[in-house]
């Protein structure tokens, strides 16, 4: 598995953090947990939005011990901590909100899309894929932006395997989508082409 900058970490994040804290004067996905966490978890994911990742990770850890059944709680907190490098602690973060969701049935489908690029920065490509496929399958149910980083996350596990006829269609979706960084990686891919051509 190749070495991931901060950028391409970035891939994971902000999956859910585009909504207003007005938004979520209830928790759209769990209804039951209380307005005062709510208004916890949103000042922990403001603190992510404006670069602050220790200090939602501090905040979202008390939070994730006072509501251990708090989904969004544990999710923003995989994030955060992949934000501070721990890619271990994000992972086991990211497990505990999947187990969540599909414990309680939640109808939000981008966790298997962080949780199978969390297991992709440990190099476990095998279990990465099986969640991005489930990602996939329900990519009509994700926001465009989660949709491009889906798609990218897909063409750079295949491109790290040198299947890159594979990679191509998956990075073109996500750049036609308006990612950056899916446009950086079929740069790398053409030129990953090329050097093999040459060999």
């Amino acid at each position: 598995m190749w070495p991931c900058s901060v950028r391409e970490r970035a891939i994971l994040g902000v999956v859910v953090l585009g909504c207003t804290p007005a938004a979520l004067a209830q928790d759209r996905y769990q209804p039951d947990i209380k307005p005062a966490d709510v208004q916890r978890m949103v000042q922990a994911r403001e603190l992510l939005r404006h670069g602050n990742s220790k200090g939602a990770a501090e905040a979202l850890r008390q939070l994730t011990v006072t509501v251990p059944d708090y989904f969004l709680a544990h999710y923003n907190l995989g994030i955060a901590l992949s934000n501070l490098g721990d890619n271990k602690g994000s992972l086991a973060a990211l497990k505990r909100a999947l187990a969540i969701k599909e414990s309680k049935a939640l109808n939000e489908w981008s966790i298997y899309n962080s949780t199978g690029w969390a297991y992709m920065i440990l190099g476990d490509d095998r279990q990465a894929e099986a969640l991005l496929k489930v990602a996939e399958a329900h990519a009509d149910q994700l926001p465009q932006g989660s949709q491009a980083k889906l798609w990218n996350n897909l063409g750079y596990l295949y491109m790290s395997r040198h299947a890159y006829s594979t990679a191509r269609p998956y990075l073109e979706r996500a750049k036609a989508s308006g990612s950056a960084l899916a446009e950086d990686n079929l740069r790398v891919l053409q030129q990953l082409e090329t050097s093999e051509r040459s060999k």
